[in-house]
């Protein structure tokens, strides 16, 4: 847990033997609070997990490296853009999250 948060890594590799993966990933992203959503390249899977997410009213958060394009469609989401491989991305990301969750705290 990471300043507040827990972190739950759908894990492909785990999850490619099964015959339920689909009910997987969604059950997964139905537990969640916040999805983020890591865009490193243009897998299919990365954008039906987004979809789903989006389409279950998540709040959503898109990290995407400096190079990937953001497609039309995603630009009105809270977007990160960082170097994915660098060692510091994950505490880019967590930055971030506290400093939206200072904002909301700020508004209330």
């Amino acid at each position: 847990m990471f300043s507040g948060y827990e972190v739950i890594n759908s894990n492909r590799n785990e999850l490619v033997h099964s015959s339920e993966i689909k009910e997987s990933v969604e059950f997964l992203i139905n537990k969640c609070d916040l999805f983020i959503s890591i865009l490193k390249d243009n897998n299919p899977w990365q954008y039906f997990e987004l979809g789903y997410a989006i389409a279950s009213s998540k709040k959503v958060l898109i990290v995407a490296d400096y190079d990937i394009e953001i497609p039309y469609s995603l630009k009105n989401y809270q977007f990160l853009r960082t170097s994915l491989d660098s060692s510091n991305s994950v505490y880019d990301i967590i930055r971030y999250l506290e400093k939206l969750r200072f904002e909301e705290y700020e508004e209330s």
